[in-house]
This record gives C-alpha cells, sequence and structure tokens, in this order.
C-alpha cells in the first residue's frame, strides 16, 4: 500500500537538484526519520510511526508546503490515520496533497501515483472498489511510465488492482495481474519481505477464488513459513495465517485451519490492540472455522463481535460490513433464529445490489440466503422470487466455483416440491445431475 520506498528515493533526488547542496544534513536528518517512519507503519508500530514522522517533519519544516518532502511526509502521516482506520483524517492529507501533485513541477515525480495508489487503498477500505480501481489503474500507468513495466512500483501498483479485480467477482483479471507482478516482486526482494509475501497472498487467492485449491496452497503456504521468519508480532503473519486458514477451511480441514485462525487473531491483537476495527475480519474468519467445524456458539461470538467492531468505522452502505452482516446471519440461520438471519440478509441484499453487477457471488449469496430464510418464516412467494434469482445467477455461469452448485440447486427442488410447484420435478431432476457429476 505505501510504495514509501519509492517516495523516499525520488524525492531526496527532487529536493537536491532545487536546492542544489545546501541541504544535505537536512535531507540525512529527514530521511533517516522517515525511513524509520515508514518501517514502523509496515510493521504496525502506529505510535513509533507517528513519532518518526514528527520528527522528520521537525528537520523540514522551514521549507514550502510544495517542497517533495514536506508532501511525501504529510503522506507518512496519511499512511497512519489509514492504518488506524481515521480514514476521514486519511482522505483529507491525499486530498489537499493531489493539487500539488498534479502541478508541472511534478511531471517526473513517483508523488503523484503513491497518492494515488495510497488513495485507491483507502478506498478500498471504504468498499468504494470502483473509485478504487481507477485511482489504482492511474497509478499503475505512471509508475508504468515512469520506471518500466518490470519495476517494483508498477509490480505493486497491479498488485492491488488484482486485489480489486477479486473483490469485483473478476477472478481471472485477478489472477493474470497476480502473475505478471509477483515474478517482478520475487526477483527484487528478499524472501521474507511483507510486500512479496502479499503478493503470494493476492495469488495464491486468485487460484482460491478459482476453485484451484492446489495451485493456491503453495502460495500461501510459502507466504505463512516466510512471515514466521520476521521479528513478531508481525501484521503479515496475521494475514498470512488467515489466508492459509481460510483455504482449509473451504478444503474442509478445520484440523488445520482453525489454529492458523486463532494465531492471525491472536498476532492481529498483539500488534494492534484488543478491540480494534481492523480485527474485524479476523474475528470473521475464525467465525467461519468454528462454523464448518460445527461449533456455533463459538461462531455466532466471533460473527456478532466481527460486526460490532467494524460498525464503529463502516459506513452503513459498505459492502464489507454487509458481507459480516451475511456472515453472522448465516451463523443466526443454522441455530434456528431465522427471524434475526431473516433481517440481517434483508439488510445485506440492497448493498449488493448497488455495488455488483447481476452474477457477482455477493449477489448470489445474498438471494440464496434471503430466500432460505423466508422459506423458513413461511414466506414463501418472496422465497420464490430470490431462489429464482440466484439460480438464475448460478446456471448463467457454469465456471462458478466458490457455490456448492448441487446444494443450491437441491434446495431450490425442495422448496418448489414442498410448495407443489410444477418445476418441481425438472429441477430434482437438475439436482441429481448435478450430484452425480453431470
Amino acid at each position: 500500500m505505501s510504495l514509501l520506498g519509492v517516495a523516499v528515493f525520488v524525492c531526496a533526488g527532487f529536493a537536491e537538484s532545487q536546492q542544489g547542496e545546501s541541504l544535505p544534513a537536512v535531507n540525512l536528518v529527514w530521511k533517516k526519520a522517515f525511513d524509520a517512519g515508514s518501517s514502523a507503519v509496515a510493521a504496525g508500530r502506529h505510535q513509533e510511526a507517528w513519532q518518526r514522522f514528527e520528527e522528520a517533519e521537525a528537520a523540514i519544516g522551514h521549507l514550502p508546503p510544495d517542497d517533495p518532502r514536506r508532501i511525501v511526509n504529510q503522506i507518512g502521516f496519511a499512511l497512519v490515520h489509514q492504518t488506524r482506520g481515521e480514514h476521514a483524517s486519511a482522505e483529507a492529507i491525499y486530498q489537499r496533497a493531489l493539487p500539488a501533485l498534479s502541478s508541472p513541477a511534478f511531471r517526473d515525480s513517483a508523488l503523484l501515483p503513491l497518492a494515488l495508489e495510497n488513495l485507491g487503498a483507502l478506498r478500498m477500505e471504504q468498499s468504494r472498489h470502483r473509485d478504487a480501481e481507477e485511482l489504482t489503474r492511474r497509478a499503475a500507468a505512471l509508475f508504468q511510465k515512469l520506471f518500466g513495466d518490470t519495476d517494483t512500483a508498477t509490480a505493486k501498483a497491479r498488485l492491488q488492482l488484482a486485489q480489486i479485480s477479486a473483490s469485483l467477482g473478476r477472478f481471472d483479471d485477478a489472477l493474470s495481474l497476480a502473475q505478471r507482478a509477483v515474478p517482478v516482486l520475487r526477483s527484487a526482494f528478499p524472501a521474507n519481505r511483507p510486500e512479496l509475501l502479499r503478493g503470494y497472498e493476492v495469488l495464491g487467492e486468485a487460484y482460491v477464488c478459482l476453485g484451484r485449491y492446489s495451485e493456491a496452497e503453495p502460495w500461501l503456504k510459502e507466504a505463512h513459513d516466510q512471515a514466521r521468519t520476521l521479528p513478531q508480532p508481525h501484521p503479515a503473519l496475521a494475514e498470512a495465517a488467515s489466508n492459509l486458514g481460510m483455504l482449509y477451511v473451504r478444503m474442509d480441514d478445520t484440523a488445520r485451519a482453525i489454529p492458523l485462525l486463532r494465531l492471525a487473531l491472536q498476532v492481529e491483537e498483539q500488534v494492534y490492540g484488543v478491540g480494534e476495527p481492523r480485527s474485524a475480519p479476523f474475528h470473521a474468519a475464525l467465525a467461519t472455522g468454528y462454523g464448518r467445524d460445527r461449533k456455533f456458539g463459538l461462531a455466532e461470538q466471533h460473527a456478532r463481535r466481527a460486526v460490532e467492531l467494524a460498525s464503529t468505522t463502516l459506513q452503513e452502505d459498505s459492502v464489507d460490513l454487509a458481507r459480516l452482516r451475511s456472515d453472522l446471519g448465516v451463523v443466526l440461520y443454522v441455530r434456528g433464529d431465522y427471524k434475526e438471519a431473516e433481517r440481517l440478509f434483508r439488510a445485506v441484499l440492497p448493498v449488493m445490489e448497488a455495488n455488483f453487477s447481476s452474477g457477482h457471488p455477493d449477489l448470489f449469496s445474498s438471494n440464496f440466503n434471503l430466500a432460505e430464510a423466508c422459506a423458513q418464516m413461511g414466506k414463501r412467494q418472496e422465497a420464490e422470487e430470490h431462489y429464482r434469482k440466484a439460480i438464475e445467477m448460478l446456471e448463467a455461469d457454469p465456471n462458478r466455483v466458490l457455490v456448492d452448485r448441487a446444494y443450491a440447486v437441491t434446495r431450490y427442488a425442495d422448496f418448489l416440491k414442498m410448495t407443489h410447484s410444477p418445476e418441481a420435478k425438472r429441477w430434482q431432476e437438475r439436482a441429481k445431475a448435478l450430484r452425480s457429476g453431470r
């Protein structure tokens, strides 16, 4: 997300070319403090990062506000805000910086694409995926123009585009982008560099989304194993353990999944503190693991905690918050609380409809889940409507993999049989064919 190393290099060269030889000592003090702050951000040490950026600012505070070192230092502060979940403060800094960075004086500087990429990452955290994609595409194009197709800055921007593509349901695009980015990062960075590990995870997750679990596992396992070699606790280990754990959940291997998901939450809380909103996805992942292991009490506990934490920072129409509510709804449905599950599913569906086109996995699951809850609540006409929408999406995409197609069609057929629909027999035959692998 940061690319601060690139910014330091470019800013230092730009400033010296403008100021001559009069500020070498200032540059040295600033760069030392700024590099320390950048490293602290990457390791999740927010307070230390803030202090180092303040030291860097003190060294250059006498320079004009549009000096590149002043601007990149402000981006450092923005990153601290961003990793703390303080989105409004981070966005305010980026928006102040963008007009200056778009001026001719910064035409050949990496600062503009840096700010665009970081703002794109912020938009991802706000579930504004299409805005994030536009910003990140601009950043990737500028990095490519400045440094070439095989530079690490270009590769990192492509990796962020891969994450966005996956969020939008374009899994083939996500895989292609990650496959282009990872070899560049692998040739440039040490084996346990967090940026490289993130590349492995994005590539592995793309394979997961396409149902290619055997191809995903080596990448996710390498990220996890290398993350363990970093000074602990490190946020890279939390991410890697969570991603590998969720792969094992999908492979129905809860014996390996749950210890990894517990480790991920533990490390995340060690780094950022207990009760931090950013731990919400880790609670949600652990809830999913417990649910698959049929430990529904623990699953509900963590699913509720995920929603509670995320609600403190995400807007009501956030896709990420809607996904967490959907996860909670699934747990409650399994536990027999159909009324509360229906309420949650009903709140989730409009968010997904507003953000995704027909066929997106979240739109399928939102319709299917609401159909299931309505059926249990005796709302047959509404259940039929949402079942039909979900199954139409499923049948229109024969390559959909993150859905148990046979199960979904079987549930629809069972519902039609219960309601004495003349369509029941046809869908029972379809379900039978799917179960037999035809």
